[in-house]
């Protein structure tokens, strides 16, 4: 894990263990919903800049073929 993920998930599970009413003896059910929470942010961010670029390239390639049926 990289140490700008884990003071993410760090800040995160602190908030949700403080939106918990900071109860005693389970810092790890935080931890992992954090790392969960961050992990899917991080795919969808991941996942809309690919299905961006694949649209351009798509257009691009519609434009090409337009152009050259011309």
């Amino acid at each position: 894990m990289n140490h700008h993920f884990e003071e993410q998930v760090a800040l995160r599970a602190h908030q949700l263990w403080i939106e918990r009413g900071c109860p005693c003896g389970t810092p790890e059910a935080d931890w992992y919903r954090a790392e969960k929470e961050l992990s899917q942010t991080g795919l969808a961010k991941v996942a809309r800049e690919v299905g961006s670029a694949v649209g351009r390239v798509v257009a691009l390639l519609s434009g090409a073929e337009t152009a050259a049926r011309s």
